[in-house]
């Protein structure tokens, strides 16, 4: 079984269709009547989803009273709240650059790399309803302290898909605490010829820029 499309309902689908068409470059598979006046429309991410995933819109007002999807307050119902799509793409940085070039101001999420392996953010459309686009990629070194990491050993808990190194992890490749990791680190870049005063800062410093802590 195959989730063929997802039908959602908008409160103006000109206006919908502009945001998809225009500014995330998706593709109509059909629009009725017609696209300055429509309501019912049906969209594809990229030509080749054609066969495989369709968004369709509907304009609230065009819903029939009858459908089992009707409410008659539904006007004044938050739409799109706990409604989230994925879109995995190839190209997401380009893509979230080419938003932020348009002025795009409407992401829930920037762009960050994921301690599961997605490079991803999301984006919030007209009506609520929330899109991540993401791409796989290759975690080749501590998501929590940037240590490289070459060998399914160097991993937390020995565990290939563990994003993070032995040392930020216990012996069960758990994340250890933000505290905990800092004493580690600072302790390393002492033996290694760091200044005790300089130590601290600069293992503050490394750690802020890895995605384990980025939002902290």
């Amino acid at each position: 079984m195959k989730i063929a499309s997802a039908r959602l309902i908008v409160k103006n689908l000109k206006k919908t269709l502009e945001f998809y068409i225009d500014i995330l470059d998706f593709k109509p598979l059909g629009i009725f009547p017609e696209k300055e006046h429509p309501i019912w429309a049906t969209l594809v991410h990229e030509e080749r989803d054609a066969d495989h995933f369709s968004m369709m819109f509907l304009e609230y007002g065009e819903m029939d009273p009858e459908s089992p999807a009707y409410h008659k307050d539904l006007d004044k119902i938050q739409k799109g709240a706990g409604v989230l799509f994925y879109f995995d793409i190839e190209g997401v940085d380009a893509l979230y650059k080419q938003l932020t070039s348009k002025g795009v101001k409407r992401f829930i999420h920037d762009i960050e790399t994921m301690p599961y392996g997605l490079r991803e953010f999301t984006i919030e459309d007209p009506d609520g309803y929330q899109l991540t686009f993401c791409q796989e990629v290759k975690i080749d070194h501590c998501l929590s302290c940037g240590m490289p990491l070459t060998k399914i050993e160097e991993r937390g808990g020995k565990k290939v898909e563990n994003p993070y190194c032995g040392y930020c992890t216990d012996d069960k490749g758990r994340l250890l605490s933000r505290h905990e990791i800092e004493e580690k680190m600072m302790n390393y870049l002492i033996e290694n010829g760091t200044l005790k005063e300089e130590a601290r800062g600069l293992a503050q410093q490394l750690m802020s820029e890895q995605p384990a802590w980025t939002k902290e």
